[in-house]
């Protein structure tokens, strides 16, 4: 996995401090930080970045980030139905 440097201190910041809101700063850090707290069995990392990419508006995403968000969650199974539901209706837009 290619972490982006905004990334990597988002993940840390995450570690140290127990607080997200780096990872808000984009979808393609949010994507990164859910794909690590799955990869890890970080559940409180994954299950923050699900409630981000849950709540936040269809424009918050880019079409590239929408797009690999799909394929992540098509991959990952089950537990990801509604995260992969709602990226088809951004890619929609």
């Amino acid at each position: 996995m290619n972490l982006s440097d905004e990334s990597l201190d988002a993940f840390l910041h995450f570690l140290y401090n127990a607080d997200i809101k780096m990872a808000l700063q984009s979808s393609s850090i949010t994507l990164d930080l859910l794909e690590i707290g799955q990869l890890y069995h970080i559940p409180s990392l994954e299950n923050a970045m699900k409630e981000v990419v849950l709540g936040k508006s269809y424009e918050w995403f880019t079409l590239d980030n929408a797009v690999l968000l799909y394929l992540y969650a098509a991959n990952v199974g089950s537990s990801y139905n509604e995260i992969r539901g709602e990226t088809i209706k951004i890619i929609k837009m």
